[in-house]
């Protein structure tokens, strides 16, 4: 039986199953309730009649978590730490710990409305980025009705009424692409009207498209955040988060740094940039901000219809070209002082480290995939990654 007086700082050091989100997480994808971004969906449906602390599958995993049961909805974030990897689940619980340092297991049972949102409300998006899907840009959407490469069906989603602007903190708002959303936008001048701009509030945005409305808005938050996703250097990031003006988003870059308006970089690490991560990560360094390393994995493509594996940065066959490029990244000062990073690089030099059977079948899948995709919209890998290109070779020399 678990003491309901246990500190909670104790019961994280002493279970590697417990996380927090269950009991402060806001978040609904197509429908359904998820943890986190990173979860896999629960098996309920969104039913805005049933109280956030009431939702009988949320209460279930929350009494497993307690007891030390490791539950596959958080199979993303087990993965990732037995790989010795930063995970959300550990990211976020320390995070609430901070501001919670003397709470207890019961008083877990106080808290009834989240805390903490994550608001994906449309799919409206100005990108159509080679990790995403129908479900998160409408620019994929409109290609996918011609091309049909996903699985062609409408999606569900909640719109920002879900927020309890009485008890919110903490609001993360993805896409679709928020600054180019009208209900984003009208959200945050409600925010103003009721003098809430104090939540903190973390956007996800390609940055690449910022109208007079949407920054005289953000420009009055004390605490908003802007996650830029940047994918590679240039020529890369235009392939990979297609069709991203470059000049643009410096642009764009260079507007924030003068509003002295809080950034970080979101950098999702895949078969497209593991080869060229070096001049990517050179590039953000002397902007001075946090870089986040994410990883394409099954947390990206589970949305898809395609193999998880077909995206991984995990399959790619020219290992000397990939180590010395990571090898370059230990020149960076962000390398040798943000542990995340330092961590996550480490893990990927080991792994190309040993020569590895080359996974032909997956290869094969990423590059129909792939050009399916160049076929659509008129492009060409080889004028933007040619490195990957030659990629091509090792599936012919397995055959």
């Amino acid at each position: 039986m678990l003491d309901p007086n246990k500190p909670i700082k104790q019961l994280i050091e002493e279970n590697d199953a417990f996380c927090i989100l269950p009991w402060t997480n806001f978040i609904v994808s197509d429908g359904k309730h998820q943890l986190c971004c990173m979860s896999n969906f629960f098996k309920s449906e969104y039913d805005p009649s049933v109280e956030f602390h009431q939702d009988p599958e949320r209460n279930q995993i929350k009494q497993q978590m307690l007891q030390g049961q490791k539950v596959p909805q958080c199979d993303i974030c087990y993965k990732r730490e037995g790989l010795n990897l930063p995970s959300k689940r550990k990211l976020d619980t320390v995070r609430w710990l901070k501001d919670n340092s003397e709470s207890t297991v019961k008083d877990l049972d106080s808290i009834t409305e989240p805390t903490y949102y994550e608001m994906r409300t449309n799919n409206i998006c100005n990108l159509a980025c080679r990790i995403c899907s129908p479900e998160w840009s409408s620019v994929i959407d409109q290609e996918n009705k011609k091309s049909k490469i996903y699985e062609l069906r409408d999606y569900k989603y909640v719109g920002f009424e879900a927020v309890n602007l009485d008890t919110a903190k903490v609001i993360g708002v993805a896409g679709g692409e928020p600054s180019v959303q009208k209900d984003f936008l009208e959200f945050l001048e409600k925010c103003i009207e009721h003098d809430r701009t104090d939540i903190e509030i973390g956007v996800s945005t390609n940055a690449v498209s910022f109208s007079n409305r949407f920054k005289n808005a953000i420009e009055q938050f004390d605490n908003l955040m802007m996650v830029i996703s940047i994918d590679g250097f240039e020529k890369v990031n235009e392939y990979s988060r297609w069709p991203t003006n470059w000049t643009k988003l410096n642009q764009n870059l260079n507007y924030l740094m003068e509003k002295n308006i809080n950034i970080h970089f979101h950098v999702v690490i895949s078969i497209y940039n593991i080869s060229n991560l070096f001049e990517l990560l050179g590039f953000l360094e002397p902007f001075g901000k946090k870089v986040i390393l994410g990883i394409a994995d099954a947390s990206y493509s589970r949305h898809n219809d395609h193999d998880p594996d077909i995206l991984s940065p995990w399959i790619l066959p020219n290992r000397e070209v990939v180590l010395e490029n990571l090898k370059k990244v230990k020149w960076l000062d962000m390398y040798n002082n943000d542990k995340e990073i330092k961590e996550t690089v480490d893990s990927f030099i080991d792994w190309y480290s040993i020569d590895r059977e080359i996974k032909t079948e997956t290869l094969t899948k990423f590059f129909n995939f792939n050009d399916r995709l160049d076929e659509i919209r008129g492009v060409k890998l080889a004028d933007y990654i040619p490195e990957l290109e030659q990629c091509r070779k090792s599936i012919t020399k397995q055959i």
